[in-house]
């Protein structure tokens, strides 16, 4: 899981804003609606905030991708646009994996103060809670009972030590190995992922 900067979300322009003013009590279909300067224009901006990684399993995301809700769409309308509440993912994590789960336990009208059952990837120190730096994220050792609960809960909803997961966290990590020695440009480290991914799936 990637650790995002609460303090530099993405930034929605004034154009973004006065579309989304306009609609009034947002509904879960005005995230289809303005697609371009909306949906789309927020996919590629979390995109590069993310250097093309999702949020969640921490590879490379080579598809479109998912603007992912956080606190769900359909359930959570309020936070629809909420820049806190929305992340890029690989369409796997976020369709088949955590899909419409409720991860908020507490809700609340102001976004940063809902309590939520999973770690959040701005809300939480997401290092204090998993080390990611190995091929299969593992939660730490000396978390209080709460804190293990929600590390364990967001283990779990994400799969992380389920064969698929754990299969394309290596290939991406034989993918990053080969680049840091060889020294390949951005374009090659790029090519190199793609044939990895290609293989994977054969």
């Amino acid at each position: 899981m990637l650790n995002l900067n609460k303090d530099d979300p993405i930034i929605l322009n004034d154009r973004q804003k006065k579309i989304i003013r306009k609609f009034g009590r947002l509904e879960v279909k005005h995230w289809r609606r303005n697609e371009k300067t909306l949906r789309i224009k927020i996919r590629d901006d979390l995109i590069g905030k993310q250097n093309e990684c999702c949020v969640y399993c921490g590879c490379t995301v080579f598809d479109k991708g998912d603007v992912e809700h956080i606190a769900h769409k359909a359930s959570y309308t309020q936070f629809l646009f909420t820049p806190l509440n929305l992340a890029f993912s690989c369409k796997t994590c976020n369709q088949t994996y955590k899909g419409e789960v409720d991860v908020v336990a507490v809700e609340n009208p102001v976004y940063e103060k809902c309590v939520f059952k999973m770690v959040h990837p701005y809300l939480d120190d997401v290092d204090r809670f998993f080390d990611t730096t190995r091929i299969t994220i593992r939660i730490r050792k000396g978390l209080s009972k709460s804190d293990y609960k929600k590390a364990l809960f967001t283990t779990e909803l994400l799969r992380w030590t389920s064969e698929e997961v754990v299969f394309k966290r290596e290939q991406q990590f034989a993918a990053d190995k080969f680049h840091k020695e060889h020294r390949l440009t951005p374009a090659q480290h790029v090519m190199l992922d793609k044939t990895v991914t290609y293989n994977q799936y054969k």
